[in-house]
């Protein structure tokens, strides 16, 4: 998150309060000493922050500021064009200097901060945090007490996270998966039908060689039931050109793709909590975007694995008490 003009007032309680709630802050503002007493704060909070001593009338100034931003947490969540200033008096009493003055920060340093933005701030998976794309997930294990159902979201939440680490095969390890999982896609024009441990791992294992394992939900929603883990989300997957050229006119088979989907994901679940396969589809193609990525913009497996390796929690042995039949009843 970003903020302007947080060495006081609104902007230093703003930043203060973003940090409470878990945010990493980009801060900058003309007054050096002030910015430094709220990163001083922020830092006392356990947040992180990066400070850049700017006029937001100065296009320049904000370019740094952005750029600032982009080197530290890889992008910008939101932005707040917070900096302004003010003047009291009637409109004869106020000189054209004192106006070039209120209208160079109060709309042109928002200009100049949204224009810094945009332009550091395109489409791309490194722009993304995907250690927050389990972030419904968690959500949902917050709000759940029956132990069986939070022994499903669990394990859903390491599956996903080390799908896009590119640690695929422990997936397979016989407390999260059944012996023979069955997998259907149907999105992007396709249908694909895969069954049995070596055609999944076959998949993946292209998919972590090609970067193709990671991916970023956004807006998720997920549902859990005794059998059954279900999300709704819009998903970006960095994809290949050379496969999606073979269904869609206009794109370059040698360049990377974020592709934008609207998905739904319905997972079944056996009696002890392991996967009995997946079912994704794309329910809304006119959702469907294809953005091209500079190779720069690219984020591989190995750094996503990198990114993600704190948050992959081995998953808690299966107890009997969480079978079905073991369950209390339920009218």
């Amino acid at each position: 998150m970003a903020i302007t003009g947080a060495g006081g007032g609104i902007g230093r309680e703003l930043a203060l309060l973003c940090a409470h709630r878990g945010a990493n802050l980009a801060l900058c503002d003309i007054n050096e000493a002030g910015l430094a007493d709220t990163a001083d704060a922020i830092r006392r909070a356990g947040r992180d922050v990066v400070t850049t001593r700017v006029d937001v009338s100065d296009s320049d100034h904000m370019n740094e500021f952005a750029a600032a931003a982009r080197a530290r947490f890889n992008g910008v969540d939101l932005l707040v064009n917070n900096a302004g200033v003010g003047l009291v008096g009637g409109f004869l009493d106020t000189s054209l200097t004192d106006w070039h003055w209120l209208v160079s920060i109060n709309l042109m340093g928002v200009v100049h901060g949204c224009d810094a933005s945009a332009a550091e701030g395109t489409t791309s998976m490194v722009n993304m945090d995907i250690t927050k794309t389990n972030i419904a997930v968690d959500r949902a294990l917050a709000a759940t007490e029956n132990p069986r159902h939070r022994h499903l979201l669990e394990a859903y939440n390491r599956h996903r996270y080390l799908e896009m680490a590119g640690r695929f095969e422990e997936i397979f390890e016989p407390d999260m998966t059944v012996a023979n999982p069955v997998y259907r896609f149907d999105f992007l024009g396709q249908k694909l039908r895969l069954e049995g441990v070596d055609q999944v791992q076959a998949v993946y294992r292209a998919w972590t060689e090609t970067d193709q394992c990671v991916f970023y939900a956004e807006d998720e929603e997920v549902a859990v039931s005794d059998h059954m883990v279900v999300s709704r989300a819009t998903i970006y997957q960095q994809t290949v050109g050379a496969e999606l050229a073979q269904g869609f006119p206009g794109i370059d088979p040698d360049a990377m793709y974020l592709v934008r989907t609207a998905s739904m994901m319905l997972w079944p679940y056996d009696d002890r909590c392991r996967l009995i396969g997946e079912d994704v589809w794309e329910y809304e193609t006119s959702a469907r975007e294809f953005i091209k990525l500079a190779p720069e913009d690219v984020l591989t497996a190995a750094r996503a694995g990198e990114l993600l390796a704190p948050l992959i929690k081995s998953l808690q042995p299966f107890d009997d008490s969480m079978l079905p039949a073991a369950l209390p009843h339920r009218a």
